[in-house]
């Protein structure tokens, strides 16, 4: 399981930053919404493996993760 995800980390990484990057704007938060993608993706690896479509499975976590970094971000300016 474990060469498994790391074989899927190595090939989804750099996508996922791309997108995370364009999403929010900011490297240093592209990279934090990537790493806790593949945290998730850790915690939840079985299902994760045996989905039909792994990739399709981290992409959307990431789209959560990057629009939940969005929304703290827009408050945390609003408050300012």
């Amino acid at each position: 399981m474990a060469e498994d995800f790391e074989r899927l980390y190595r090939e989804m990484f750099h996508l996922l930053y791309i997108y995370a990057q364009r999403a929010l704007d900011d490297a240093s938060l592209a990279e934090e919404a990537v790493q806790e993608t593949f945290c998730v993706a850790w915690i939840k690896a079985e299902q994760v493996l045996s989905s039909a479509n792994p990739r399709g499975w981290l992409m959307v976590t990431l789209k959560h993760i990057a629009r939940n970094i969005a929304r703290s971000r827009a408050r945390r300016e609003r408050m300012e």
